[in-house]
């Protein structure tokens, strides 16, 4: 009886290592598949930040396009404040009373721009640093 209690413990045994592997191997088989998963919604994510940084630049170039010559979106604020206000000031609120002059300098520390009112010739002037 000894035998056959130690052979059925055996068994016992044999099967539940076999079940054991069987667990191990099918929790490898998922992490294999989570890790791939977990990659593949990296590679997206990369994919729509990159793409976000793209479209984002593409913006920015076409902003600095619309403006028609080579200014910041902030100095082209402050030069249209200006322009208004030396209207308003110096030309007493005609707008037809002058024309602009602009000129750009372009140096390896960045692009400086001056504004002179075609009517009395105050200047406005900035740099793009």
């Amino acid at each position: 009886m000894t035998n056959n209690s130690t052979a059925g413990i055996r068994q016992k045994c044999d099967d539940l290592k076999e079940t054991i592997g069987m667990i191990i191997d099918s929790l490898n088989c998922r992490i294999r598949n989570l890790e791939e998963e977990n990659k593949k919604l990296y590679d997206e994510h990369f994919k729509d930040k990159a793409l976000s940084e793209m479209q984002s630049y593409i913006n920015e170039m076409t902003d600095d396009l619309n403006r028609g010559f080579p200014i910041s979106k902030e100095d082209y604020q402050a030069l249209s404040k200006w322009q208004s206000d030396h209207i308003r000031d110096a030309h007493n609120n005609n707008w037809y009373a002058g024309t602009w002059e602009y000129t750009f300098i372009p140096t390896s520390v960045g692009t400086f721009g001056k504004c002179i009112c075609g009517k009395c010739g105050e200047k406005y002037e900035w740099d793009n640093n």
